[in-house]
């Protein structure tokens, strides 16, 4: 009789088994054979992954040797964000899962990365720190390429580890240009005034958190943190799985 309740446990544990066999756990960075801890994201890969660390810019979060209030890339521009941050730099393993989810269509790789955006923003102060994430919404047609908006699958995982309410609350207008390929003062012009907020009642007088794959010049979440505030968000910040 004392065996009878063990049973299920020892079949979940061969039927595990039996799957790894059948499917082996492949890290979604590297290609190599996953770790039991992790079936998503080799040990190895995990180790790699730079953070971004306090040398930064405390406003748009860019790079630099050494913290700075304002830095080269955003003095002089208006930022409608109070700051915003980059999880992790945008190379390596982090790179190759980004790419992996936007171009190949392997939305588990948005998993380790919700992961990295969960953990830097609980490393914020408590007064920092965001009560509804909003994901940077696709173009239609980026969404009818994948499936899903990339953003939003960052952003769900991100507040489901965070214990943060996740809504797209933004829309973006048609018409917009893509901002790959483009060079750096197109990307600071290209996303003027082409956000706006489907559901207002979801943000208005809550502390919001902008969430997206990849920061470059921060153009994108700044309009993005515009929309949020014209319509009635008490203050805007910004996270990106990875920064440029």
């Amino acid at each position: 009789m004392g065996l009878l309740p063990r049973l299920p446990g020892i079949a979940l544990s061969l039927l595990d088994g039996l799957a790894d066999l059948l499917y082996p756990r492949i890290c979604l960075s590297c290609g190599c054979d996953a770790d039991s801890s992790d079936p998503l994201v080799c040990a190895r890969c995990w180790s790699l992954v730079k953070k971004m660390g306090a040398g930064i810019c405390l406003r748009c979060g860019a790079p630099s040797a050494a913290p700075v209030e304002r830095c080269g890339s955003c003095a002089g521009r208006r930022l409608h964000f109070s700051f915003a941050r980059g999880a992790a730099a945008y190379e390596g393993p982090v790179r190759e899962l980004i790419a992996r989810l936007k171009f190949d269509r392997v939305s588990a790789a948005a998993v380790p990365l919700g992961k990295l955006v969960a953990s830097e923003i609980e490393s914020w102060a408590v007064h920092d720190r965001p009560e509804i994430l909003v994901p940077v919404p696709s173009s239609p047609s980026a969404f009818m390429r994948r499936g899903y908006n990339q953003a939003d699958l960052i952003a769900g995982e991100a507040g489901r580890i965070a214990a943060i309410k996740c809504a797209p609350a933004l829309a973006r207008r048609r018409g917009v240009r893509s901002q790959v390929g483009l060079g750096r003062e197109e990307r600071l012009r290209n996303p003027e005034n082409t956000m706006s907020v489907r559901r207002p009642d979801l943000v208005r007088g809550l502390k919001v958190c902008v969430v997206d794959d990849v920061m470059t010049t921060a153009a994108t979440v700044s309009e993005c943190s515009r929309a949020l505030v014209d319509a009635g968000a008490a203050c805007v910040c910004a996270v990106a799985a990875a920064r440029q």
